[in-house]
């Protein structure tokens, strides 16, 4: 799946965004504009239905994430609506919306390919996908956990796999030491 496609209105919102934690800028106020900037991107983003649905739905299913989507833990935290995308920790979703798993491009590219050669993914193809993704991640050096579990289900899910077999390539993956 490719990174979305934005208008030039969105583009000029998203760079004045700063993802990295901490923001780099240490000017008064950035960490404010850039959760501003992320509000306005995203009702606009939302408004033409730009965000593919299996990422939106990553964000607010929580049979995606074992009962509590992240949506969800935002409302524990007291944030609702436009307070949820002003807020610094909403960035990472954004980014993902915008751009789907942070993996290198030839581990989504190898991974995506193998699901579309076993067609209608089954119980039998799993081994196979599980050793690609544990290779995968051995040989680009993904050793992060960010890396290993949460991203490679992500990406099982944006390549078609339902929410039982994209858990048990999260899985193989953790295993990876």
């Amino acid at each position: 799946m490719a990174p979305v496609t934005l208008t030039e209105e969105e583009q000029a919102l998203l760079d004045q965004i700063e993802f990295t934690e901490p923001p780099r800028s240490r000017e008064a106020g950035a960490v404010q504009r850039s959760g501003e900037a992320a509000c306005r991107l995203m009702h606009s983003l939302l408004s033409r239905e730009a965000i593919p649905p299996v990422r939106l739905d990553f964000f607010t299913n929580p049979d995606l994430h074992g009962g509590i989507s992240p949506k969800m833990h935002f409302g524990r935290k007291g944030k609702t609506g436009d307070e949820i995308f002003r807020d610094g920790n909403f960035l990472k979703y954004l980014h993902y919306f915008l751009y789907g798993p942070k993996l290198p491009s030839a581990v989504i590219e190898a991974f995506q390919k193998a699901i579309v050669e076993c067609g209608d993914v089954t119980s039998g193809d799993l081994p196979e996908l599980w050793r690609l993704a544990k290779d995968l991640t051995r040989s680009h050096g993904l050793d992060s956990k960010q890396s290993k579990e949460v991203e490679f289900y992500k990406l099982s899910l944006e390549s078609g796999l339902d929410e039982s077999d994209a858990r048990s390539i999260r899985e193989a993956v953790r295993k990876v030491g």
